[in-house]
């Protein structure tokens, strides 16, 4: 192979920036084509997609109430335990 050919097979290996961002998105939409799929979501489907974004809203609330529930909790046994302590320490005070 001369120098001559091994240049324009270089030069022709030689991508612009367009078409590296074009190949770029089209690896990115079979790769997120591939992820949905392997979650049984049809990425064709407007509707499978929707149905999707609503089971995932449904998640979050679920953890958030969960979140509130646990704070809340936490929060009611610290009042109790002191409640307590201090019920303790008046009734010593008082005398039985």
């Amino acid at each position: 192979m001369t120098p001559e050919e091994r240049l324009a097979i270089a030069a022709a290996a030689v991508k612009t920036d367009a078409e590296i961002a074009a190949i770029a998105t089209a690896a990115a939409k079979e790769a997120i084509k591939e992820l949905f799929l392997t979650l049984g979501v049809d990425a064709t489907d407007p509707q499978q997609i929707i149905e999707m974004q609503r089971d995932f809203a449904h998640l979050r609330g679920w953890r958030q109430s969960i979140e509130l529930v646990k704070s809340k909790g936490l929060g009611a046994a610290v009042i109790f335990i002191v409640t307590g302590g201090l019920g303790i320490v008046v009734y010593l005070i008082k005398g039985h």
